[in-house]
């Protein structure tokens, strides 16, 4: 079962260890846990159960560009988050050319991604400047 110390744990993972796969995404691009939390995970335990947290919530960033705090956190369904971000949620059927997988696992390693994500990104991009170019 998923409490609130798993998560918080999780957290300090992708934003202080380089060797975890998400780090890339979370402490390398300066997100990070406040002190508050840091210095007492209790707190942050108190805090969860206090604000909404539920088996089968997830701890949401309001603002992506900010870490993990009070002000910036929330607790969500996955239903939930699906609304407040429709874009990042829609799935795709792709298929890829399997002499193409070794060049992407490849590169979604180097990224700190798993295939499915790069191949989601590659694609985000790719209909980004089709419709810069029809502009």
């Amino acid at each position: 079962m998923r409490t609130p110390l798993n998560t918080f744990y999780n957290m300090k993972q992708r934003c202080y260890n380089p060797n975890d796969k998400k780090y890339k995404c979370y402490g390398g691009k300066n997100i990070l846990i406040c002190d508050k939390w840091l210095k007492n995970p209790v707190s942050f335990v108190t805090w969860a159960e206090q604000n909404g947290w539920s088996c089968g919530k997830h701890i949401h960033r309001m603002n992506n560009l900010k870490g993990y705090s009070p002000e910036n956190c929330e607790w969500l369904s996955v239903e939930q988050h699906r609304k407040k971000h429709p874009a990042t949620t829609t799935r795709l059927n792709v298929s890829v050319p399997k002499d193409l997988l070794p060049a992407l696992d490849k590169e979604a390693k180097k990224e700190g991604r798993s295939r499915a994500n790069l191949v989601s990104r590659l694609l985000e991009r790719a209909m980004k400047e089709l419709l810069w170019r029809s502009k």
